[in-house]
């Protein structure tokens, strides 16, 4: 979509890529940093040591926990590589792995790729609530881990504590493994973000997923991070070497200044994007879609049922064809096509002047289909 978006000279709404830089701060450490010979180097391969003891304070102090950052903290080529080596590491050939649906499009090969099956479990629409007695159902003695997303993409639900306990009890029942990717954590518009790792008996059997890619409107640095216990790293670590020896260097560097910004940094953040939510989707509601208001990220999953499209893929199309407005069929986000048909996703990350110019584009042609 953002392919057909660019050729269209579109705006586009497909993907998460912010207009802003990020903050100042990190950007002058990186003018500093890359003066530095040693910094266009090789970092550990295990990231640089003083990053990852911030990310393990950080961590700590917000899950009362106390991992050491030396053996228990792995910086990433972007959270999605810390996916990858983590089912890599961690999966093999005749295990399962449940999926929650909508998923992130990442999720699947991860698994598919270390030989392991992905087992899907769909939330419930428009809440999208989790079943847990099906998804107990789906758990039998070849059950090796649940992954979850939270907040996830692409419903922008943030899952509360009586529901991230509730897949704790099931993961200690069953004996499964938690691979949680809270990329998103900092993104939290109502309500708070609750850490997996830090519910009881969780510390053991999660691996989180993280990254500052969304937190400092930076998708290009490819910076993530793995947080787990050591007997799950040692192997994490193993596959991390191989796949990609380490991050880049000059910006595990500079993004140590992230953890000085200034105290009300996430605040101001989220107010950002609180205000961009709370315009786009009440815009969305006047052009007649219908949706569960997220409460986190920056995605919308959006039903058009109200205008008469029965295929997502020929919504998109006709969008992105007719007004330059690029989405993502929502079937993109399950394993079964016929799943999804009546969603696509926008994504609201843009500048305020270009979502209201994608609103009233929306509304010009959508009105002309009345």
């Amino acid at each position: 979509m953002t392919r057909i978006s660019d050729e269209e000279k579109g705006i586009n709404l497909s993907q998460g890529m912010p207009d802003e830089l990020p903050p100042k701060e990190i950007l002058n450490e990186l003018l500093n940093v890359i003066k530095i010979p040693e910094y266009h180097q090789y970092s550990y391969t295990y990231g640089d040591p003083e990053l990852r003891r911030l990310i393990a304070e950080r961590f700590n102090s917000q899950c009362n926990l106390g991992f050491d950052y030396k053996s228990e903290v792995t910086i990433t080529c972007g959270a999605s590589e810390a996916f990858m080596a983590t089912c890599l590491a961690l999966f093999q050939k005749g295990d399962e792995v449940i999926i929650l649906e909508p998923f992130y499009e990442n999720y699947c090969p991860g698994v598919i790729f270390a030989e392991a099956k992905p087992v899907f479990v769909p939330m419930e629409e428009p809440e999208w609530k989790i079943n847990y007695s099906y998804l107990e159902e789906c758990i039998n003695e070849k059950t090796k881990a649940i992954i979850i997303n939270n907040p996830n993409n692409p419903t922008g639900k943030n899952f509360t504590r009586e529901e991230l306990e509730l897949f704790s009890s099931i993961c200690e029942d069953y004996n499964l493994i938690a691979v949680i990717d809270e990329i998103y954590d900092k993104m939290v518009y109502d309500g708070v973000h609750i850490n997996l790792a830090s519910l009881d008996n969780m510390w053991e059997r999660t691996i989180t997923i993280n990254g500052f890619s969304k937190s400092y409107d930076m998708t290009g640095w490819r910076v993530g991070y793995c947080i787990a216990a050591s007997e799950f790293m040692q192997n994490i670590r193993k596959v991390h070497d191989f796949l990609t020896v380490c991050a880049p260097n000059p910006f595990q560097r500079a993004l140590i200044k992230s953890f000085y910004l200034d105290s009300d940094y996430f605040k101001i953040f989220v107010n950002k994007y609180k205000k961009k939510r709370d315009f786009f989707c009440n815009s969305l509601k006047k052009c007649s879609f219908t949706f569960k208001t997220p409460n986190a990220a920056y995605y919308v999953m959006a039903d058009f049922r109200k205008w008469n499209f029965k295929d997502d893929k020929k919504f998109a199309n006709f969008l992105v064809k007719n007004s330059g407005v690029a989405t993502v069929p929502g079937s993109a986000f399950f394993n079964k096509n016929d799943y999804g048909k009546n969603y696509v996703r926008f994504c609201y990350s843009r500048d305020m002047e270009i979502l209201k110019d994608a609103i009233e584009r929306i509304k010009m042609k959508l009105e002309g289909k009345r």
